[in-house]
């Protein structure tokens, strides 16, 4: 008979007692270790999930982000997809790949026959301007005309007043409701130059030029409906009655004189 050695096993009175310890200890112990959940706390945090471990189940979600260009549709992504999506936009990065719908200039142009804001310029080619070309405004000014010209040969200034301007122009005909226009036809130097002035204003139209810095008296257009010619003869008239007179008109008076004489 085989030896067994009997204090490896336990008895049944001491298995008794193992069995209502384990019992008493395991079956009333509520700490749970902190890195696991019980079977209630997983139910509770899937309710409202579909599937979740035996909880009451739900509705998900299912919002679509839509990506466009343009108002075009790029891509799309759902929140259940269990693929990824990529969208591709391709953004410009050279200018050659934009449409240059306005006109503007792709590469150097010569600007040379355009019309600059300010400075001496030489346009050619005959222009048509539709507006209307403004002269300087003088009003409140109290320049002197002796002054109001260019020193660019060729060159036509035009000035202008009002009525309630409150001008005091020197060296004008009237200093109201004027406009003066100078021509410059020579300028050499400050005693070098030539320049021809009109005025016009409500009282007529006035004539002067200037030279090495000196003016000439302004002079008053004259024309056949403001002068009464009703006391001359004409050369024709003359040359009947005397025969050739070389003269272009001769008055009463005139003729009078010859005959006392």
């Amino acid at each position: 008979m085989t030896d067994i050695k009997i204090k490896r096993y336990a008895d049944k009175e001491n298995l008794k007692k193992l069995m209502k310890y384990s019992k008493d200890t395991f079956a009333n112990k509520t700490e749970i270790n902190e890195n696991y959940y019980t079977k209630e706390q997983v139910d509770t945090m899937l309710e409202g999930f579909s599937g979740g471990g035996g909880g009451t189940g739900g509705t998900v979600n299912n919002a679509t982000l839509t990506i466009q260009k343009n108002g075009t549709n790029v891509a799309t992504f759902t929140s259940n997809s269990n693929t990824d999506v990529a969208a591709n936009i391709t953004v410009p990065t050279k200018v050659s790949e934009l449409t240059n719908d306005s006109g503007f200039l792709t590469s150097h142009q010569s600007l040379s026959n355009y019309v600059t804001l300010n400075g001496a310029q030489t346009i050619s080619g005959a222009k048509t301007f539709t507006g209307n070309v403004i002269g300087i405004n003088k009003n409140g000014s109290t320049e002197d005309a002796n002054s109001l010209y260019s020193t660019t040969v060729g060159s036509k200034l035009t000035y202008y007043t009002t009525t309630n301007g409150n001008t005091t122009l020197a060296n004008v005909p009237a200093a109201v409701n004027t406009t003066l226009e100078s021509r410059t036809i020579r300028s050499i130097s400050d005693s070098d130059w030539i320049v021809e002035q009109i005025c016009h204003n409500s009282n007529g139209l006035y004539y002067r030029k200037g030279s090495n810095g000196k003016w000439g008296a302004w002079k008053t257009f004259a024309f056949t409906d403001d002068v009464d010619l009703s006391n001359y003869y004409t050369k024709s008239e003359v040359d009947n009655l005397w025969g050739s007179i070389s003269v272009n008109s001769i008055t009463i008076e005139e003729i009078e004189e010859i005959c006392v004489l």
